[in-house]
């Protein structure tokens, strides 16, 4: 904040009442990844687990773990295995895991209609490469709703 910005600094006004002044600070991040060499990384996911936080209401999380010398980016699905039939029932596009961090915590929100998961489903979450890149399959999981 500079002086003529400052409260005291402030000229008197002759006229009664409250005066609100808003200063914006804008400011742009932009990461930048450079890779050297040839580097690899795997990725898998683990903990599937279904929560319910309100009767009609539940959460599917689960870990996304790294390792390797490289960040992992790609899209998540989640689909709902009825009687041999597969829905898709969550999906996030450009979810990273950036080198050095290990673990990144998901939980996606589950549909409360027809499609909720009841005991016997199967959910299964899928982690690809992203669209452009062909959606290959990078890691899977399942759980078996009880």
């Amino acid at each position: 904040m500079n002086a003529a910005s400052s409260v005291e600094n402030i000229p008197n006004s002759k006229t009664q009442g409250v005066e609100v002044r808003l200063q914006a600070l804008v400011g742009v991040s932009v990461p930048i990844i450079v890779r050297h060499g040839k580097l690899d990384a795997d990725v898998s996911l683990s903990n599937l687990t279904l929560e319910a936080s309100a009767p009609d209401t539940s959460f599917l999380r689960f870990d996304i773990l790294r390792s390797g010398e490289q960040s992992v980016y790609g899209d998540i699905s989640v689909s709902l295995i009825r009687a041999n039939e597969e829905t898709v029932v969550a999906r996030a596009r450009g979810v990273a895991v950036y080198y050095p961090n290990e673990l990144r915590i998901a939980r996606f929100s589950l549909p409360v209609e027809s499609k909720a998961p009841r005991p016997g489903d199967r959910l299964t979450v899928r982690f690809t490469t992203p669209i452009n890149q062909g959606e290959k399959l990078l890691a899977e999981a399942s759980l078996v709703v009880q």
